[in-house]
This record gives C-alpha cells, structure tokens and sequence, in this order.
C-alpha cells in the first residue's frame, strides 16, 4: 500500500513539473517563433526579388551587348547622305582673268560640296573675277604711277636731263650702251615694256657706260707699246676683271 501510494505521488510531483515545464516554455518558443519570423522578412535573397525601382538616368532592360551597333546606327542617321556629283560645264570669264586649271578644279569641286547649281556656280565665278579685275586694275594705276614717278625724276636730275636737249642726249647714250650688249634686244624690250628703264638710277649706269666706251674717251690699256681697247669684262668689272685677263693671256 505504501509502495502504491509512493508511486503515485512520485508520478504526480513528475506530471506537475512536466506541467510547469511546459507552461514555462510556451512562452520561449512562441518568442523564438516570432523572432525567427522576423528575421525571415529582414532576411535578403538575391533570387527572387523584384528589381529595384528605377533611378533617374538609368535605361531600363540594359544590355551590354548590342549597344555600340544601336549607337552606331542612331550617329549614322544624323550623317547627311554625301553630295551627289555634279558635273559643271566650263564657265565664263573675262580674257584678262587667267585662272590656273588646278584652281579650277578646285573650285569645281567645292561648288559640288555646296550643292551649287551651273547658275550658282557661274555667279560665284563672275564674282570672283570681278574682284581680280579691280584689284588688276589697283596694282597697275599703282604701278603706272610709280615708273611715271621715275620718268619725272629723270627730267629733272641735273646730270641726266634738266633740259630736253640734255634729257635727249641721255637718252640716246643709254640705247647705244644697250645696244652693244644686248645684241638680242631681250634686255632692252625688257626695260621698254615694263617701263622699269625708266628707273633714274638704271638711266644713270647705262649713261655711264656709253660715256666710257664711247669713241673719244674708251678706256684703253698696253700692250707691247700699243693701245689696246679693252673687253667689255674688263669695262664692267674694273682692275679684278683686267687682272684676270692679263692671266689668261699669259696663260695662252
């Protein structure tokens, strides 16, 4: 009786704790289960998320595939299409407008790049060579009055003119120095045409040399007691040049 009485007690005091125990531990577990369901919503996954919403700047469905081709073909949709050829008939300008068949085609071609009609084209080149003709005509009022200039200058010099007579005279002594050394008259047509014989000092050397090598006062030198004329080196070029002609005749 007393072992069945001590069973039943010992079996009574374990059911209590086993009671108590659990009631005690309710509490933990539900706090474990609210704090693991917690974490799982704070928890991040790389799989399965939505994508971030988008920020400003940032182009959607982005690939780093494909995008220079795309961006290619946008630059060549900005590109103008290239000029079509035009073949231009040969323009008209005034006889006194030379113009070089390089520039010519130079200029052809940058009409084409301007998308220049043949009307277009011809009014730019007649502007043009209406700017060439006036500045032709500036340059050679210039120049007129320049050896016009000269020409004055010479009449009035006291050792080339000063009087017609005095101005006649030199004139005739610069021909003839002209006319013994430019045998082929490409000097002198030189000087006449370009007007630069008129030049007051050009007048002055050729009146000198007539004056040493005209009849009267030709300069002369020795040889073996007689006069000998000397060579128009010899005139031009002074003591050197007589130098090196004594040397080549000793030479000979």
């Amino acid at each position: 009786m007393s072992a069945n009485h001590d069973g039943n007690m010992n079996s009574g005091v374990n059911n209590a704790i086993n009671a108590g125990a659990e009631a005690s531990s309710t509490p933990n577990v539900d706090a474990a289960l609210e704090k693991e369901a917690t974490s799982s919503e704070n928890a991040e996954s790389i799989l399965g998320q939505s994508p971030p919403e988008e920020t400003q700047g940032e182009s959607k469905n982005e690939s780093l595939l494909g995008n220079q081709q795309e961006e290619a073909e946008g630059d060549q949709e900005g590109v103008s299409e290239q000029p079509e050829v035009i073949e231009y008939e040969d323009f008209t300008v005034p006889e006194e407008v030379k113009i070089d068949p390089e520039r010519m085609t130079e200029a052809k071609s940058e009409f084409a790049k301007l998308g220049f009609s043949q009307k277009q084209a011809q009014g730019a080149m007649d502007l043009y060579a209406k700017e060439v003709g006036r500045f032709q005509n500036e340059y050679q009022t210039a120049y007129d009055h320049q050896t016009n200039r000269w020409a004055s200058e010479v009449k009035q010099d006291p050792e080339l003119g000063g009087s017609d007579v005095k101005l006649k005279e030199s004139i005739a002594k610069a021909e003839r120095s002209l006319a013994r050394f430019d045998k082929d008259k490409g000097l002198t047509n030189f000087l006449i045409d370009t007007k630069l014989g008129n030049h007051p000092e050009l007048m002055r050397f050729l009146v000198n040399v007539d004056n040493m090598t005209s009849e009267g006062s030709m300069a002369t030198g020795k040889s073996g007691g007689q006069p000998k004329e000397l060579t128009d080196e010899e005139i031009f070029f002074g003591e050197q040049a007589r130098e090196n002609a004594a040397y080549r005749r000793a030479q000979q």
